[in-house]
């Protein structure tokens, strides 16, 4: 399996005025299992504190992890159409 590209930045850092590379992070990526996933989603809840966006901004994390997962289920067959 391939992993995403990471798109860097350049940023400077104002305390010291050194540069810094950041990486963008994308939660999606790590949620990898049913189990994760029902385990970010149950902290996200606590975290939350009633914030609406905020679960919604959860839920939608772990849609895209869910299709970014392979699917494990066999091919259908239907059966073959008799005339």
């Amino acid at each position: 399996m391939a992993l995403p590209r990471a798109s860097n930045r350049v940023a400077q850092n104002v305390m010291t005025g050194k540069k810094i590379i950041t990486t963008r992070y994308d939660v999606a990526e790590h949620l990898r299992t049913p189990k994760e996933q029902a385990a970010y989603f149950e902290a996200c809840l606590e975290e939350a504190d009633g914030d609406a966006a905020f679960i919604a901004k959860a839920l939608k994390d772990i849609a895209r992890a869910k299709s970014m997962m392979p699917s494990h289920a066999p091919p259908r067959v239907r059966p073959a159409n008799h005339h």
